[in-house]
């Protein structure tokens, strides 16, 4: 007899807090989202906010690699980075969508009052026709309530919501990341 997992999908949550300074990561988070929108734009290095560049560098990035490669047994040539801010207030959450035009992302959460991130069954037709105990169980949706200096890698493809919270501020410092090959190629094929 052979058996085999097919098609893992691996998520992975850190708690960072100890590591980092998260009141100066929220208010470089705010310096960014509020006053200086137009640096989401531009690289890291560029926002003047050391704090987070430090975080990203020092934290986000090698635990990313460690991922990659207790994981996926995979070592890229190179990575590229899309950085950005998201800040939630009152009420607020994010519909079901995927991080297009990267394979992995990593999200840090320097402030978190409330709501979860819910992660999607990529398998849309694995589940049609169960019962539902059998799907709740093989097919479930995977929810992780994140905390203050939390960090969640997942891969891109994975759709994913944020459900709303009563009040208060959530912020997270996304780093978006693009595996490249030898030759400087991405291949989304």
């Amino acid at each position: 007899m052979s058996s085999e997992a097919m098609w893992p999908t691996f998520i992975e949550t850190h708690d960072l807090s100890d590591d980092c300074d998260l009141d100066q990561a929220v208010t470089e988070c705010l310096m960014v989202s509020n006053t200086l929108q137009d640096k989401n734009n531009l690289p890291l290095k560029d926002w003047g906010t050391p704090e987070l560049h430090r975080i990203h560098e020092e934290l986000i990035m090698p635990l990313f690699y460690q991922h990659l490669e207790r994981r996926y047994q995979f070592k890229p040539e190179g990575v590229s980075v899309a950085n950005w801010i998201f800040g939630g207030n009152d009420g607020s959450g994010l519909e079901p969508h995927i991080h297009s035009g990267s394979h992995f992302t990593a999200v840090f959460y320097p402030m978190v009052v409330g709501g979860s991130i819910v992660m999607v069954d990529p398998r849309y037709s694995a589940q049609r026709g169960y019962p539902r105990d059998f799907i709740d169980g093989h097919f479930g949706k995977k929810k992780i309530n994140p905390t203050a200096g939390q960090l969640v890698i997942m891969p891109s493809f994975l759709e994913h919501y944020v459900t709303g919270f009563k009040q208060g501020l959530r912020l997270s410092f996304v780093n978006d990341i693009i595996l490249r090959t030898d030759d400087g190629d991405v291949h989304f094929d």
